[in-house]
């Protein structure tokens, strides 16, 4: 094996007493100890820091604080030109030939009190 920089050493032993004196497993890890790691990434192959150190270096990089893209407030869109809501007016005759408009919803409720009748029954249909 390639011998190890003594910075490098000197960094894994301060890694080592981190771990050796943390109170928990999954305490963050010391600013200090942080930015040394991410220095020693700029001088030195990922792939050694992760043998030696036993660290992800991902896991060390800073963390945008807003994502750029969610961090824009949602502008709603101009319209190019106004829609008019539709309202469907549906004719139907009663039966004293009565011609009338209505909504599609009194329509839906039309024809569904005129299957009931047609079949005789008051339940509602499913």
């Amino acid at each position: 094996m390639d011998s190890i920089p003594d910075d490098l050493l000197e960094l894994q032993a301060r890694f080592d007493q981190w771990r050796a004196n943390r109170k928990y497993n999954r305490e963050s890890v010391p600013n200090q100890l942080r930015y040394a790691a991410l220095e020693m990434s700029r001088r030195y192959p990922s792939s050694l820091l992760r043998q030696v150190l036993k660290i992800q270096l991902c896991r060390l990089m800073p963390k945008a604080k807003t994502n750029a893209r969610r961090s824009k407030r949602k502008q709603p869109q101009t319209a190019l030109f106004k829609l008019q809501p539709l309202f469907f007016q549906y004719k139907i005759y009663r039966i004293d030939h009565e011609e009338k408009f209505v909504s599609a919803g009194d329509f839906l409720r039309f024809i569904a009190r005129s299957r009931r009748r047609r079949l005789g029954t008051n339940r509602p249909i499913r």
